[in-house]
């Protein structure tokens, strides 16, 4: 059942309830119910076990999952291609944080890096996404014990853990993050964390910065297609390549001749 369907249900359930009798259950409308008041309820177990084997594609079918796989899907339909891989070279005991503005392509590359994680032999059951929309900072505890019992016989093997949307998380959920580092097998698994609030990320790397396991780079960044990627994608592949020019160059000859050696390609995009 949808979080918002519990909700509206309970409150029915107290409108009938002697100890409510001065509620009416012909007293509630929809106009009347906030969709934030669906915070106070925490995710159960066996919903969120019901989620995870729904979205994780990759436990039933470790090979030819990502066929099925919308977001996947979407790329192979594209007329562009264009694989960034921020995530190319995550470890376990590393917490990695994916940055990046709406829309520009992070659970796509999730799901690359997990194709990949599997491709080289990963175990597939030891690998956990969740988007985590409305949950509250104890549900991430749920979620790590629910993905620790997974995997059979490679269940003392690291866990490859990739939290979607963790910015919507209600209460102090780098607080919760920092105790499971510390207190659970979380210490030694290979986390990934993206949302869609960059502050509320940059300021959760603060809290976590003693939490980052071995992880070189943790902070990773995706950004929009640059013009040089665009160029190559559409087949630009001879394209001249100044050297980068820094601000205080502009005001000298560098400048121009960069200028000049690009000033040929200026109809090719046209």
């Amino acid at each position: 059942m949808a979080p918002g369907a519990r909700a509206l249900r309970c409150l029915a359930g107290a409108a009938r309830s002697t100890r409510f009798g001065a509620l009416r259950e012909e007293s509630l409308h929809f106009s009347d119910f906030h969709p934030e008041n669906v915070y106070n309820f925490r995710v159960q177990s066996g919903e969120l076990e019901l989620q995870l084997s729904r979205t994780n594609l990759w436990w039933r079918s470790p090979d030819g999952w990502e066929a099925d796989d919308e977001d996947l899907r979407r790329t192979v339909r594209g007329e562009l291609s264009y694989e960034p891989e921020p995530l190319l070279d995550i470890a376990p005991d590393g917490l990695y944080v994916l940055l990046g503005p709406r829309r520009v392509g992070k659970s796509v590359e999730v799901k690359r890096a997990i194709s990949r994680l599997i491709r080289s032999g990963v175990n597939a059951r030891s690998i956990i996404h969740a988007a985590a929309d409305g949950w509250r900072d104890a549900d991430l505890g749920l979620l790590e014990d629910i993905g620790r019992r997974t995997g059979g016989r490679h269940r003392d093997e690291p866990r490859y853990w990739f939290i979607d949307e963790i910015t919507s998380v209600q209460g102090s959920w780098p607080k919760r993050i920092k105790w499971l580092r510390d207190n659970t097998a979380l210490g030694r698994d290979c986390v990934v964390l993206s949302g869609s609030s960059a502050r509320d990320l940059e300021e959760a790397t603060k809290e976590l910065a003693d939490r980052r396991g071995t992880a070189v780079n943790s902070d990773r960044v995706l950004l929009p297609m640059s013009f040089r990627s665009f160029s190559t994608a559409v087949g630009l592949d001879n394209l001249p390549r100044p050297g980068p020019i820094e601000p205080r160059d502009l005001m000298d000859d560098s400048a121009e001749a960069a200028v000049e050696e690009l000033r040929p390609c200026r109809g090719l995009t046209s």
